[in-house]
């Protein structure tokens, strides 16, 4: 799980051999930060072709955060993906280094789960365009991350 919000990662059975279940989950939450790389930068986590992003409103039980989500398709194959918008945003370099200046490294694989933020931090801006302001913190300090409907990173407070 991910702060609020559920996560299912398929995995095949090469996943689990000689892995106990602690080591499975690892491979599992490797598996799905890496997914949400490709998805942040607009590449298809299937076939690595252009993958095209939007934020949509959503009552899924997966991948949603504060009734938001990122859902895309892939121009080439045709894969469709969603991913949460707290999770996606983890890899901008902003985001990185702001957490890197508490000594939290967050492309460790499970120091995402500790660090993201709750939904009632992710704000709607504006809904048209839909603009998100999604709040990270850690100690007593702040990063907000304004994205537009495309994901794509507007300002950084």
């Amino acid at each position: 799980m991910m702060g609020d919000s559920v996560t299912v990662v398929p995995l095949g059975p090469g996943a689990f051999e000689g892995r106990d279940y602690d080591e499975a989950v690892r491979v599992g939450t490797i598996v799905r930060r890496n997914r949400s790389r490709l998805v942040a930068n607009g590449v298809c986590p299937a076939c690595r072709g252009q993958f095209d992003r939007q934020l949509v409103e959503s009552d899924q039980p997966y991948m949603t955060a504060a009734g938001y989500q990122i859902k895309g398709s892939c121009v080439d194959c045709g894969q469709v993906t969603a991913g949460d918008v707290r999770e996606t945003l983890l890899s901008h370099p902003a985001v990185v280094s702001f957490f890197w200046r508490h000594d939290i490294d967050v492309r460790e694989p499970y120091a995402g789960e500790t660090v993201l933020p709750p939904e009632d931090t992710i704000t709607e801006r504006s809904s048209d365009p839909l603009t998100l302001a999604v709040t990270y913190r850690a100690d007593d300090d702040e990063l907000t991350v304004v994205v537009d409907e495309t994901v794509t990173v507007l300002e950084v407070e």
